[in-house]
């Protein structure tokens, strides 16, 4: 009976301590304002977040993105305020997307943010 029990200790089984690394999420994100467009990337693992802060005198970008793997896809939930000159843009929301998707959001005919899942 003892070298049953000792031949079942011997045989490798995966370590469920070490499970396998996470591959990161990239996102990039671009912000459209009239002509000019200002590009952005994050890189994320799962259920973490990321922040991006860009400020001149003449434009600010504040983007947070929090993900969440969801049964093979992506759920964000993104916070983003914008300006330009005088004017500012803010918007909060949460969308689910495929790895390569992409998600576009803001005015119609003014101020867009476009998130790309790489």
């Amino acid at each position: 009976m003892k070298s049953l029990a000792l031949a079942l200790l011997l045989v490798p089984v995966p370590s469920l301590a070490n499970p396998a690394p996470q591959l990161p999420m990239k996102f990039t994100l671009s912000v459209q304002q009239g002509a000019a467009t200002r590009t952005h990337q994050l890189l994320l693992l799962d259920q973490s977040c990321g922040s991006v802060s860009e400020k001149s005198a003449s434009h600010e970008d504040m983007i947070d993105v929090c993900a969440d793997l969801v049964q093979g896809e992506i759920r964000l939930r993104v916070t983003w305020a914008v300006r330009q000159g005088p004017s500012e843009y803010k918007t909060k929301w949460e969308s689910l997307v495929a790895r390569k998707g992409l998600v576009e959001v803001g005015r119609v005919g003014g101020t867009r943010l476009k998130l790309e899942v790489q």
